[in-house]
């Protein structure tokens, strides 16, 4: 039990991260190198290597690890608005380190 949940806090994977606006060429890097701002591309069946603010489509998560249920959460883009994220308001639109995209 102990080695997995230290296997998931230093869980690392490839992302493809757009930085400083360049939408046209995405970088594929280490997500340990991520920092506040990039935009990642979220693949299928992937597990999120941090937590992520969703800005546009929509994903079904497993979040069983983190809430208990056996019930897939259905998250949806934030709204464009001029609001400063509030991170218990604008749950619904998280992607959390270590759930599942199904």
């Amino acid at each position: 039990m102990l080695n997995d949940i230290q296997r998931r806090a230093h869980y690392e994977c490839k992302v493809k991260v757009i930085r400083d606006g360049n939408f046209k060429a995405p970088k594929e890097i280490m997500s340990g190198g991520l920092i506040p701002g990039d935009i990642i591309e979220i693949p299928e069946y992937c597990v999120i290597p941090c937590d992520v603010i969703l800005i546009t489509g929509a994903v079904v998560m497993n979040e069983s690890m983190l809430t208990g249920e056996s019930v897939p959460a259905i998250k949806n883009p934030i709204p464009v608005t001029n609001d400063v994220y509030n991170f218990i308001k604008d749950q619904k639109y998280t992607l959390y380190s270590g759930t599942q995209v199904i």
